[in-house]
């Protein structure tokens, strides 16, 4: 009686054990970790450069709200069209399909436009402009100086030669810091041993009285034996050559590192933009206008 009741015990535990074994050894189904959307930048003007730092994806889906912009490259690059703040948005899927969304705000900053600080920069008439000829005194007066929106120099006759000088210029308040001058011209190839100068200085220009060579920024001239070619366009265009004092160069500016046309002001105050015009012994030619220039703080 007791041995039948102890094979009624065994049998079930002997099952549920070998049934428990039988469940032990069934492998354990793999699950895939969550995704985990996030993302960097970086700002360049209005480009914006992303980075897709997001974990446990394989795609992904940028929505930016400048009208509804998207993009599905893992890390794009996003220009907008004008500075403010711009809500950027990222999601991305994992291999079963759950999804994550991060979100930020980019701001774009306006960027500051550099201002033509001279009035009357085209030469529409005379207003703003102050004219001294000649310049140098015994010198010629040029026959002819316009404002027409262009400054334009000439004289009746061109085949004589001609000593003469002349300039424009106008006084400005400025404050310290870095400027830049530039400027365009034109002139025909009937040009010879003449030149332009832009200058910018505390001295006053007055008959008799020569700007600083070191205030010379940057200049055309044809004297020598310099090209005679017809010119149009920039002024740092053509100021290529290495001249000195005593002997400019063709086509060069009087002071060469002052090519980029920049020039630094320590001390504020009324300073003079000049455009300076001369001719030794030569002529400007039939077409020969000053068609812009500029005064830039940068």
């Amino acid at each position: 009686m007791k041995h039948t009741n102890f094979k009624k015990l065994l049998l079930p535990s002997l099952f549920f054990i070998v049934f428990s074994f039988f469940l032990s050894c069934k492998k354990e189904e793999k699950v895939d970790p969550k995704p985990v959307a996030d993302f960097t930048y970086i700002v360049t003007g209005n480009s914006v450069q992303f980075t897709n730092t997001s974990t446990n994806y394989v795609s992904s889906a940028w929505t930016f709200s400048d009208a509804g912009s998207v993009s599905t490259g893992a890390s794009p690059m996003h220009t907008f069209s004008t500075s403010g703040a711009y809500k950027v948005k990222l999601v991305v899927t994992s291999k079963d399909g759950s999804t994550s969304t991060k979100e930020k705000t980019v701001e774009i900053q306006a960027v500051a436009v550099e201002m033509n600080l001279l009035l009357n920069s085209t030469f529409a008439g005379n207003t703003s402009w102050t004219v001294v000829h000649p310049l140098i005194e015994g010198f010629e007066t040029p026959t002819i100086i316009k404002f027409d929106n262009k400054l334009h120099l000439s004289f009746e006759s061109l085949e004589t030669v001609h000593k003469t000088s002349a300039q424009v210029y106008q006084a400005i308040e400025l404050q310290a810091g870095t400027y830049k001058v530039d400027g365009s011209f034109d002139v025909g190839a009937d040009n010879f041993r003449m030149a332009v100068e832009f200058c910018f200085s505390k001295t006053k220009p007055s008959v008799g009285v020569e700007i600083p060579f070191e205030d010379k920024l940057i200049g055309f001239q044809s004297f020598y034996y310099c090209d005679h070619s017809a010119f149009s366009g920039p002024v740092r265009s053509v100021s290529t050559g290495a001249g000195t004092e005593d002997n400019p160069g063709c086509r060069s500016e009087p002071f060469p590192a002052r090519k980029d046309g920049k020039v630094t002001i320590t001390t504020p105050g009324t300073y003079y933009f000049i455009i300076r015009i001369g001719s030794y012994d030569g002529n400007f030619g039939a077409n020969f206008n000053v068609t812009s220039v500029e005064l830039k703080k940068i």
